[in-house]
């Protein structure tokens, strides 16, 4: 197989990929840059390409067939991008290195004697949903020649993006971009907010591109490399250093306090800490020999509190293993075979005391709002430490924090780890960093801003709540805040971890407009943060159609009324092969609402005629007051929550919710409670509810439907 790559793409796969490197070739054709990569690589690589069209895949499964076999290699016949669907593939059959999603315009497709394509469907997905799949977490070089798809690819990549799990990118640029109506500016402005830097690849060289020039807008055949925050440093040539906490701090809006600098060695960074003018300081060092220079240094600086304790997730007794070099030393085992054992290799081991963060600042009588900053570097441990802070975070505004790509110490989270924990308790990765090796490094983490809902539980019934609790959530996830409510019955039911509203924020009221069905919230042009919500919510539900599969995770029962909800509904299939539930809502309706009580009639007419097509159903009847309905419906034989033999003093009302959201044909009231557990339904295949125009029940769509009529 004849190579057809630059020298710039060689200088690339030569600087850039390593053994053991996890890489993917986006568009691989018949497999010639693979190929090279295997060649300069290694034999540890894991190499995953994507090529659609069946005959160009035939031959790359043939030129790769080695590295194929010993699962070096995995080859895909789909294409990758922005979404999971069908779509047409125009095949230029005498130039299938320019088959394309987009096809090229009529003058191209002359002037290169292209010839009229031929169209055939092909298989997309996305990088995303294929790595979540394969389940890899990271990948370290990703090439993408797609001619003029590659910002779809790219988007289809959001979430490892953002994460920063692609560590390079190669991306093929040029006039296939035209037909596909994009830019290389887009491309630039979708990459940078994810903190990716730009070059463009050169026969001798990269050329940084700190910013899109219109003269960079040329529609010329290049490729450009984008490069993960944590390795521009590097690429750039730049002396390596850690982390200018002032500086990062100034970045983020936040005012220093106070600082708890956890493996604080010999405090070096005393004099950084004074001069961002922190209030009080406090220096946590494990190893006692350490700590006794610290304590020295440290003598006669009022602000400034010294412990010697190591700090993990419990209270007791731990073995410190001291190392090579002394600021390697850890509470967790060095690993062997690690490329850093030359530092963290063991040469003695003592045991120390432990402590969790917060117990420790209760016995120093240190008032944990008095510190917004954490710096934290232990050596792998850094988790066991967060987990044992969990009093001390909710008044932090930034941490610091060593982290790990790879396993330098037995059992020690990785990066993603300590993202995952940070994220369940507010907190957002800003910036990383990884100067002197690919493995370690820093990150710096902020506290979201917060929304919250200081009347949620209070501010109408169960369902009423979920609208509320969904619609924080939700706006919380499209802007990246953090939540914060009261106690309510969704803690208990579902299991919602939430933390409690710390302090008073001001009310942002939601205000609908007529016939409009939207809010001020939604419609407003800037994100609204640091705010306490009020409203219902009750949108047409095409709002929140696209956050489907995250509501429905949202409000999962836990795991004890999920066991008991279970049996019940084992004993009502037992009973029959089709449940069919219906929903009358009187009660309060009386006095409030009685136009919104449909007559008990219509749901009668509803099930003649329909009960007759059912496999062996059986009729579950819902009701805030099911006594004055249940006669109307005795030819069925109906079921009651009554009859299903479970007690949930908690939620007397969750089995007929429960029942609805399972159903296979459910009929609801007006009432946004059948409707929110219609919402929940996955199983069921009809869904109607009352129509006051036609006086009669209507289908509808539980995903595209206003959940009341008013």
């Amino acid at each position: 197989m004849k190579a057809t790559l630059d020298l710039g793409e060689l200088n690339v796969i030569a600087r850039f990929i390593r053994s053991g490197n996890v890489v993917f070739d986006v568009g691989a054709y018949i497999g010639q840059w693979t190929d090279e990569v295997l060649k300069c690589g290694g034999d540890r690589l894991n190499i995953h390409t994507f090529e659609p069209h069946p005959q160009n895949h035939q031959k790359l499964v043939g030129n790769l067939a080695q590295a194929i076999s010993i699962g070096q290699v995995v080859s895909n016949n789909f294409a990758l991008s922005n979404s999971e669907e069908i779509k047409i593939l125009y095949d230029y059959q005498d130039t299938r290195f320019l088959n394309t999603l987009y096809r090229r315009n009529s003058e191209d497709e002359k002037l290169f004697h292209m010839g009229t394509p031929r169209q055939f469907p092909i298989l997309l997905t996305t990088l995303d949903a294929y790595c979540q799949r394969w389940q890899i977490k990271r990948i370290n070089f990703l090439k993408i020649d797609v001619e003029g798809s590659e910002l779809d690819v790219l988007k289809g990549a959001t979430f490892l993006l953002q994460s920063g799990k692609i560590d390079y990118l190669q991306f093929e640029y040029g006039n296939t971009f035209k037909d596909a109506g994009i830019s290389l500016k887009a491309v630039f402005e979708f990459l940078q907010q994810y903190r990716y830097s730009l070059f463009k690849i050169l026969p001798n060289k990269l050329d940084y591109k700190p910013e899109f020039l219109p003269a960079d807008e040329d529609w010329q055949w290049c490729n450009f490399l984008a490069v993960n925050e944590r390795f521009v440093s590097g690429v750039l040539g730049q002396f390596p250093q850690m982390f200018d906490l002032a500086k990062l701090c100034s970045q983020n809006s936040i005012q220093p306090r106070g600082v708890i600098h956890i493996g604080a060695y010999e405090g070096e960074e005393i004099k950084a800490y004074r001069e961002m003018g922190m209030a009080k300081v406090l220096f946590v060092e494990a190893n006692p020999q350490v700590f006794d220079r610290l304590q020295k240094k440290m003598a006669g600086m009022p602000e400034v509190r010294v412990a010697n304790y190591a700090l993990c997730e419990r209270n007791g007794l731990v073995d410190l293993h001291i190392a090579a070099n002394e600021q390697s030393s850890s509470i967790l085992s060095p690993k062997d075979d690690s490329d850093q054992s030359i530092y963290t290799r063991e040469i003695s081991k003592v045991t120390v005391e432990a402590k969790t963060l917060d117990s420790l600042l209760a016995e120093l009588e240190l008032p944990p709002e008095d510190f917004n900053l954490l710096n934290i570097d232990i050596q792998g441990a850094e988790l066991l430490a967060l987990q044992g802070a969990t009093n001390a975070l909710q008044f932090v505004d930034g941490i610091n924090i060593e982290v790990n790509y790879e396993e330098i110490y037995q059992g020690c989270p990785l990066i993603d780890d300590i993202d995952e924990f940070l994220e369940k308790v507010g907190f957002d990765r800003v910036a990383t960093t990884t100067p002197y090796h690919h493995s370690w490094g820093d990150a710096f983490y902020v506290k979201k801003p917060t929304i919250i809902m200081s009347t949620l539980g209070k501010n109408g019934g169960f369902a009423n709540q979920l609208f509320q609790y969904g619609f924080l959530k939700i706006y919380a996830k499209e802007h990246n805040l953090r939540v914060e409510t009261p106690e309510w019955i969704g803690k208990k039911i579902f299991g919602l971890d939430d933390p409690l509203i710390r302090r008073q924020l001001p009310v942002i009221p939601e205000n609908i407009e007529s016939n409009v069905s939207i809010s001020n919230i939604v419609n407003s042009p800037k994100t609204l943060s640091n705010v306490d919500f009020w409203g219902y919510f009750q949108y047409h539900t095409a709002y929140y159609a696209k956050h489907q599969e995250y509501w429905r995770s949202l409000f999962q029962p836990v795991e004890e009324i999920q066991g008991k909800m279970q049996v019940v509904w084992e004993g009502l299939r037992a009973k029959g092969k089709t449940i069919v539930a219906i929903h009358l809502r009187l009660g309060d309706y009386f006095y409030i609402s009685p136009h919104w009580i449909a007559p008990w009639e219509w749901y009668g007419e509803w099930l003649r005629g329909f009960w007759e097509t059912l496999e062996d159903p059986i009729l579950y009847v819902a009701s805030d007051d099911v006594e004055k309905v249940l006669g109307c419906f005795a030819q069925y034989q109906p079921i009651t929550a009554q009859d299903l033999g479970v007690e949930l003093p908690e939620a007397e009302f969750y089995p007929d919710f429960y029942v609805l959201s399972h159903a296979d044909a459910v009929a609801i009231s007006n009432s946004t409670f059948s409707f929110a557990a219609s919402m929940l339904n996955q199983q069921g295949k009809f869904f109607c509810r009352p129509h006051f125009p036609s006086q009669k029940l209507i289908s509808f769509d539980p995903w595209n439907s206003l959940p009341l009529f008013r």
